[in-house]
């Protein structure tokens, strides 16, 4: 048994040189912070829930800086962790697209939730899929007070600076706040 492991160590090893090599490309940062008091990415405000939660929410105003030279949209995806599979899933809570106006710092307004009326500026980038949750719309804000669990919801939004053909140039997720139902 003994030189069979060591085999294995040898084959292994001697495979080294046929391996593919791949190189990782790191995705430069945005600088992100809320452009309003009452958001702290801690506790999501009173009155930015969902309609069924009682609520009348807008997305958060960010101000947004170190937007890299090329990008021509910052493109926002709005989530709850505990049903969107960690970040993976685009944007359940819906996304928008916000032309830039400037590189070097700009504040995105804040768009409200299950509505399809945009601001100046500000497209849909993708409705939100939250089903019997609340109205169509490019936002769902947090709607957490219909799930059967009693956990924190956590929600993010993940803010990307991308250019004309849709490459992801700078990027920063940033936690809006926890949704206790």
């Amino acid at each position: 048994m003994r030189w069979f492991i060591h085999f294995l160590l040898f084959v292994a090893l001697s495979a080294g040189g046929c391996a593919k090599q791949v190189t990782v490309v790191e995705i430069p940062t945005l600088q992100a912070d809320f452009a309003d008091p009452e958001w702290t990415g801690d506790m999501i405000p009173p009155g930015q829930q969902c309609r069924k939660c009682g609520g009348d929410g807008s997305t958060p105003r960010f101000i947004v800086s170190n937007i890299p030279e090329g990008a021509s949209d910052l493109v926002i995806q709005f989530r709850d962790g505990a049903f969107d599979s960690g970040m993976t899933s685009q944007g359940a809570h819906g996304a928008i697209r916000v032309k830039i106006a400037d590189h070097s710092r700009m504040t995105t307004p804040a768009v409200a939730g299950e509505t399809l009326d945009m601001p100046q500026d500000v497209t849909i980038e993708k409705r939100h899929i939250g089903g019997n949750a609340g109205q169509t719309g490019a936002y769902l804000p947090p709607c957490a007070c219909l799930a059967k669990n009693r956990s924190y919801h956590k929600y993010y939004a993940l803010i990307q600076a991308v250019d004309a053909n849709g490459t992801v140039l700078a990027e920063r997720t940033i936690m809006i706040g926890k949704f206790k139902n």
